[in-house]
């Protein structure tokens, strides 16, 4: 027999999803390079229908800001609402991908109208920039310094980390759905907040005319129309998702300690390193019985932390070994 861990009563953790509102967006007009939208009431990707020029969108929310710091992502949704597509020619679809923009930028406070209000009536083409705006050209917009974008229209990743398709319906929620790539980009921009530069909604077709479909900002009037991101996340303790950092995880860790490279933190990676070890342990021993928020304490006193490890290892292999006689 192996000897039983003394572990604390479980206790379920607070509900382990957020909806973070944005911290700035944007749209770029490639026909006036010099123009913003910085204030603007929407965020336009793809081509209009008389210059045949696409815009572009960009996005960011303050993840550091919104989430309890430490936590290990597992489900990110990102909704806009569709406000406008053009009147004449609109395809019946488009597909819009979100990049990784790989630089900083401005929002800025140009405006074609006064916010707040829910309209779209002349936006689609910017107007002249004010100091800070983002812009086709430039990410910080001056009219004595400017700061440009190492490619005009944006610096981004190749590679979208999600895309939907966008219709025609108004008003209506378009959710880009989970991805791992989503996921790596907010767990990114938790851990290094300093590379949060957003995402680009940018059309995959920028040739065709009448591409484009226009989706409220932050800056709309009625806040039900702004766009949101939900981010699902638990302790890095809690390797079955379950809210509760409790012996159930310890029994996940024991099953896959000494997993190599590519382990997932449903197998008992806290530490998200790649791989099961005493590490992972003493990150599941400092938050049992814990809630996200605020950070996690010791539960289970250090000077016990190596004859407890010794006891779990023990367990953890005791376990194994049954299993393989029985499979014999």
């Amino acid at each position: 027999m192996v000897a039983a861990l003394a572990l604390p009563a479980a206790q379920p953790v607070m509900a382990m999803t957020m909806t973070l509102g944005a911290k700035q967006d944007a749209t770029m007009f490639q026909n006036n390079p010099d123009n913003g939208s910085g204030g603007g009431n929407g965020l336009f990707a793809g081509t209009n229908g008389a210059q045949t020029s696409p815009r572009r969108a960009l996005i960011a929310f303050d993840v550091a800001a919104g989430l309890p710091s430490g936590v290990v992502i597992h489900d990110v949704d990102l909704t806009l609402f569709l406000g406008q597509f053009p009147n004449v020619g609109a395809v019946a679809s488009s597909t819009i991908g979100l990049h990784p923009v790989t630089s900083s930028w401005g929002e800025g406070l140009t405006q074609q109208q006064t916010p707040p209000n829910d309209t779209f009536g002349g936006l689609g083409q910017g107007a002249p920039a004010l100091d800070g705006d983002v812009t086709w050209n430039n990410r910080f917009h001056s009219a004595a310094t400017p700061t440009a974008w190492t490619n005009a229209g944006g610096d981004f990743e190749p590679t979208s980390s999600a895309s939907t398709v966008v219709t025609r319906n108004l008003n209506t929620g378009y959710v880009w759905n989970s991805t791992d790539a989503l996921i790596d980009d907010v767990q990114g921009w938790l851990d290094n907040p300093q590379a949060n530069f957003g995402w680009m909604l940018k059309n995959a077709d920028e040739v065709t005319p009448a591409t484009f479909r226009g989706f409220y900002s932050r800056q709309t009037a009625t806040a039900d129309l702004r766009p949101h991101l939900t981010v699902s996340f638990s302790l890095p303790g809690d390797f079955d998702h379950n809210d509760v950092v409790d012996a159930a995880d310890l029994t996940v860790w024991q099953s896959n300690a000494g997993l190599g490279s590519g382990a997932l933190h449903t197998q008992g990676d806290a530490d998200l390193d790649g791989d099961v070890d005493g590490g992972d342990f003493l990150v599941w021993q400092r938050q049992v019985g814990q809630t996200p928020n605020p950070p996690a304490i010791s539960a289970i006193p250090e000077p016990t932390t190596a004859g407890l490890l010794a006891v779990a290892l023990a367990a953890g292999a005791w376990r194994r070994r049954a299993a393989q006689r029985a499979a014999n």
